[in-house]
C-alpha cells in the first residue's frame, strides 16, 4: 500500500512538472510574438493616419489628449492584476484587454 501512495505521489508530481512546463512555452511563444505584433500596428497606424488631413484646432489640444492618456493609465493600473489573473498573465491577451480599455 505504501509503495502504491508513493507511485501516485511520483504521478501527480511528474504532471505537475509536465503542466508547468506547457505553460512556459506557452509564455515564451507568446511573449516572442509580441515584439512583431506592436511594431506592425505601429506602421498601421502611421499608414493609415498620413492619409488624414489634421485641421490646426486639432494640434491645439495636446494637453487634453495627455489628460485622457493619465486617466487610461491610471484605470490601467487599478484593473491589471485582475486582468492578469482571469487571463493567467498571458501577455497577448492582456495587451487585447487594455489596448480595448482605451477606446
Amino acid at each position: 500500500m505504501l509503495t502504491f501512495n508513493e507511485q501516485l505521489r511520483q504521478m501527480e508530481i511528474a504532471e505537475q512538472k509536465r503542466k508547468s512546463v506547457e505553460s512556459k512555452e506557452k509564455k515564451s511563444s507568446n511573449c516572442r510574438a509580441l515584439p512583431s505584433f506592436i511594431p506592425s500596428v505601429l506602421l498601421y497606424c502611421i499608414a493609415v493616419g498620413g492619409k488624414r488631413s489634421v485641421k490646426s484646432r486639432t494640434i491645439r489640444v495636446p494637453r487634453y489628449v495627455i489628460s485622457l492618456l493619465f486617466l487610461f493609465e491610471f484605470i490601467v493600473l487599478l484593473i491589471h492584476p485582475y486582468i492578469g489573473h482571469w487571463t493567467h498573465e498571458s501577455p497577448v491577451w492582456m495587451l487585447l484587454i487594455l489596448v480595448t480599455n482605451r477606446r
